[in-house]
């Protein structure tokens, strides 16, 4: 019985004017741990994806394709917001999404009170001098009122939810709803990016 901690992304080795990609993947097996690179071509053809932490959560591979989408408000993709759920402790896939006509306020109210979700928004704020802008925001709440359980899944998990949404730079984490406030806490962080 095996269990992969973690992978990192493909590195490129060079070896005969060649270069080959491949995929360190670290694994525990009988209370050793193993690390082993493999060909990235064969993980490719196995559609095997490989955890980041060693919660063992992956990213489904919609998230990371509609994120591309997303972040260049392409056709069916003219979306204010989504979130995300990990399901059956393996999986973090989409739950829901919001319009673009929706507000911070509608995504915030679709976070559930004692139940961890990770949120991506295109966030449309001013500046400290006072220019429109928008940035795109990974919130990954948390609440205190979870269980243990989840509270540590969703954790050891935003790694994986990090990579699947590769170029956000701004991360927000919430634990209660106080931390979910526009103006007394997202605002001011988000505006310290501008």
């Amino acid at each position: 019985f095996s269990v992969v901690i973690g992978s990192f992304h493909p590195h490129r080795i060079q070896r005969n004017n060649t270069t080959t990609s491949y995929i360190l993947v670290v694994y525990e097996h009988r209370s050793s741990f193993i690390a082993e690179f493999i060909h990235s071509s064969i993980a490719r053809q196995a559609n095997r994806s490989y955890p980041t932490m060693s919660t063992g959560v992956v990213a489904d591979n919609e998230v990371s394709e509609t994120f591309q989408q997303f972040k260049l408000q392409a056709e069916g993709y003219k979306l204010r917001y989504y979130i995300y759920k990990i399901e059956d402790k393996k999986t973090i896939k989409i739950e829901k999404t919001g319009d673009r006509d929706q507000t911070y306020e509608d995504f915030a109210s679709e976070l559930p009170e004692n139940e961890g979700r990770y949120g991506l928004i295109d966030l449309d704020f001013t500046t400290k001098d006072g220019r429109p802008t928008s940035k795109l925001v990974l919130l990954t709440w948390n609440p205190d009122s979870a269980s243990i359980r989840s509270k540590m899944l969703y954790s050891g998990s935003k790694e994986a939810m990090k990579s699947a949404v590769a170029g956000v730079g701004i991360h927000i984490n919430a634990t209660d709803a106080s931390e979910l406030d526009f103006e007394t806490t997202i605002l001011p962080a988000v505006q310290k990016f501008t």
